[in-house]
């Protein structure tokens, strides 16, 4: 089973941790040792600066190698349901802001 961790602010770069563990049993105990410091470092930095956390979406189906996979994709927040919205909007504004320079731009 993977994982992924909100963070309720970021820690310096991340807002997102993706783990993996066995089963939900297994989950409950995992939180746990990520909430003490004896988890993952980046959890563990996180509940050491008193940043909340929480589990966001879970892949019941998902293994070691799934999980590096997620990894790999270096954007956890589109992978987020609570953070995927606003990353999406940010883009399509860009988008629309460099479409319509370039649309001034020939036009003038």
């Amino acid at each position: 089973m993977v994982y992924l961790l909100h963070f309720s602010r970021p820690l310096s770069h991340a807002s997102h941790y993706v783990g993996f563990t066995t089963n939900h049993r297994t989950l409950a105990l995992r939180l746990q040792h990520h909430r003490e410091g004896r988890g993952g470092r980046l959890p563990g930095a996180a509940a050491a600066a008193g940043i909340e956390f929480h589990v966001s979406r879970l892949w019941e189906e998902g293994d070691r190698s799934f999980e590096r996979k997620l990894h790999n994709k270096n954007h956890p927040g589109l992978l987020c349901p609570i953070c995927r919205d606003g990353i999406m909007e940010k883009r399509r504004a860009t988008r629309r802001a460099r479409y319509h320079q370039r649309k001034a731009e020939r036009a003038t």
